[in-house]
Parts: C-alpha cells; sequence; structure tokens
C-alpha cells in the first residue's frame, strides 16, 4: 500500500512539474509570436490590428480542428511564400506551437 501511495505522489510532483513546464513553454511562445508574427498576424484576445484580409488569427489557427502540434512544428520549419523565413531554434518552434496549442 505505501508503495502505491509513493507512486501517485511522484505522479502528481511530475505532474506539478510538467504543468509549469507548459506554462513556461506558452508564455515563452507567446512572446515570441509577438515578437516573430504579430506584424501579420492576430496573435492573442488583447491584441488590435493587424487585421490583413486572408491571414488567420493564432485562434483560428488552433480552432481548426486539422492543426496538430506535430503539423504546426512541420509548418514553422517550412519555407512559405506568403510569410517571412523564420529561422526559429527547436524550443522556440515549440514554445510557439505549445502557445498555438493552449488557445484550442
Amino acid at each position: 500500500m505505501r508503495r502505491s501511495i509513493a507512486f501517485v505522489v511522484a505522479l502528481l510532483v511530475g505532474g506539478a512539474a510538467t504543468a509549469q513546464d507548459d506554462s513556461a513553454m506558452i508564455e515563452a511562445g507567446h512572446n515570441l509570436a509577438l515578437e516573430h508574427c504579430a506584424d501579420c498576424h492576430v496573435v492573442s484576445d488583447v491584441d488590435g490590428p493587424p487585421d490583413i484580409d486572408g491571414v488567420p488569427t493564432f485562434r483560428a489557427v488552433a480552432a481548426d480542428p486539422a492543426v496538430t502540434a506535430s503539423a504546426l512544428k512541420a509548418f514553422l520549419a517550412t519555407p512559405h511564400v506568403e510569410m517571412p523565413n523564420l529561422i526559429l531554434s527547436d524550443q522556440e518552434s515549440d514554445d510557439i506551437v505549445a502557445y498555438i496549442m493552449s488557445l484550442k
């Protein structure tokens, strides 16, 4: 019985650490999005313009049922004619993806 309780406690503590890590990634992703993406995209609910035709808000991207973390990661790693060539580290990409996924 003690072993079971210790296991549950370890899971809960590990889960708390993961939640803190996720929160830090989401915050970092939001900051990166403001820095790199906000010239064309509305990245949060408090943003005003830009309102560029055909450029989705980050909330609209997150709401698309086809959007997954893997799909976003691949999208960010692929050059697109209609977007500036972003050069992001793996961590920066992961942070932006975490932020967008947090908007679901």
